[in-house]
């Protein structure tokens, strides 16, 4: 989120500031702790590289 932030607005963020901001939104994060077996690499590829460049 850190280097989003970096990219789509160019500010420079700490995890802990980041954190504090989302807190003040009401919004909680979890980081993804498994992977679906079932997922689409190519899928995935293409949204890593078009989408979420």
């Amino acid at each position: 989120m850190a280097a989003w932030i970096k990219r789509q607005f160019g500010v420079t963020m700490s995890v802990r500031g980041i954190s504090a901001m989302l807190k003040r939104m009401n919004i909680s994060f979890t980081k993804a702790t498994y992977t679906l077996a079932k997922a689409d690499e190519q899928a995935q590829a293409f949204f890593r590289k078009y989408t979420f460049a």
